[in-house]
């Protein structure tokens, strides 16, 4: 029974993050820890996780296209510049230290929930605006949202919402849809470079696709009969959500690390004034 409910919960939290990857970003803050609960070490987890990231992108892109949303070819010119800057952004990934990872992504979501919360409009094209050409400034930006995509996982997909819609003004569906293309793309090599290393498992990983595939079919429902104005109001909740989540989680992690610190410090004044007291090594 309980192993059923491990199975359930990793399906469940699939399907609650494939939704909230395919409408907006940040549903690796859920699988993640749900890859973790049921077994797998932190990084066993982020490679086994691409596995369900590339159904779940290529299950909205198939139901995108069902919806008569069809990716035009001229839209394709945002995924190189992508791609350059993910290439870079692994390079640079491999090199700095984990403890980065995560002020990264609280700082990115930061500063993306005050600049939504001072212009919320920036996010939405209007119904007259057309989709605008990516000269230097769009370039630049698309490498440097795949140096953030390559560098963490986590977030990119609001990342790349803000380049596609807020820059580049594609309006959120279609947005959504380009950034499910570029995510693909990305991941695609990604899994192949973990599959290389052996660090895909593949039973908690095709349990957490079919719970992404489901939430991503559910998640293009909603944004097609919807439209952009319910889209942005997803999105604008999870970048909140989101910072608010991480933001609770670090300073609760802060707290905990300074208790172990005060204990330690507690144990060498002790041991100071006991001399058969053992010493204690930080």
């Amino acid at each position: 029974m309980h192993d059923v409910l491990i199975w359930g919960a990793l399906l469940g939290a699939g399907l609650v993050a494939g939704w909230i990857n395919t409408l907006a970003g940040t549903g690796s803050v859920i699988a993640i820890p749900a890859l973790i609960f049921w077994g797998l070490p932190a990084g066993i987890a982020n490679a086994t996780l691409r596995v369900a990231i590339v159904v779940q992108c290529a299950t909205g892109l198939i139901a995108y296209r069902r919806s008569g949303l069809a990716i035009q070819r001229s839209d394709l010119r945002v995924v190189l510049p992508t791609l350059v800057g993910a290439g870079a952004g692994a390079f640079a990934a491999s090199r700095l230290p984990n403890a980065i990872f995560e002020p990264l992504l609280i700082g990115t979501l930061a500063v993306m929930a005050v600049a939504l919360l001072w212009d919320p409009r920036a996010l939405a094209p209007g119904p007259d605006e057309r989709p605008r050409t990516p000269h230097l400034v769009g370039i630049l930006a698309l490498i440097g949202a795949g140096f953030y995509g390559g560098m963490l996982q986590a977030g990119v997909g609001l990342v790349l919402l803000v380049v596609l819609s807020g820059l580049l003004r594609y309006d959120l569906v279609r947005g959504n849809a380009l950034k499910l293309v570029i995510t693909l793309a990305v991941n695609v090599v990604t899994l192949g470079v973990f599959l290389a290393a052996d660090q895909v498992r593949w039973a908690p990983g095709a349990v957490m696709a079919i719970g992404n595939m489901v939430g991503a079919w559910l998640a293009v429902r909603f944004a097609v009969k919807r439209g952009q104005d319910q889209v942005k109001k997803v999105v604008v909740a999870v970048v909140l959500l989101s910072c608010t989540w991480l933001l609770v989680r670090a300073l609760r992690g802060h707290a905990e690390d300074g208790g172990r610190q005060g204990d330690h410090r507690q144990g060498d004044e002790q041991g100071q004034h006991d001399p058969h007291a053992p010493m204690l090594t930080r």
